[in-house]
């Protein structure tokens, strides 16, 4: 058996200015497919806390599917909030 799993850190795109240009985009679906079609893994997942509206259209962009949800799971400014994870499956692999 062979088990294939990576963590990464954090998409962030610091400069203001450059919000909203589709780098955050450009940047996840390439590492996306740079995983899925030359790395060979099976699988990404990624969650996002729910109130990070940017990283879900990210998400939503790349294609990804709901994978699941976990509630109240992060504490932000005081306020629970749900970290929503999201897939994206490797179907060459079949």
């Amino acid at each position: 058996m062979r088990l294939i799993c990576s963590l990464m850190s954090p998409l962030l795109i610091g400069e203001r200015k450059s919000w909203g240009q589709s780098y955050g985009s450009e940047a996840w679906i390439a590492v996306c497919k740079y995983m899925l079609d030359v790395a060979g893994m099976h699988k990404m997942v990624v969650g996002a806390v729910s109130s990070n509206k940017a990283m879900l259209a990210i998400i939503r962009k790349a294609g990804m599917i709901e994978d699941g949800r976990r509630l109240r799971h992060c504490l932000i400014d005081g306020v629970e909030t749900d970290m929503a994870y999201r897939a994206q499956f490797n179907d060459a692999r079949k």
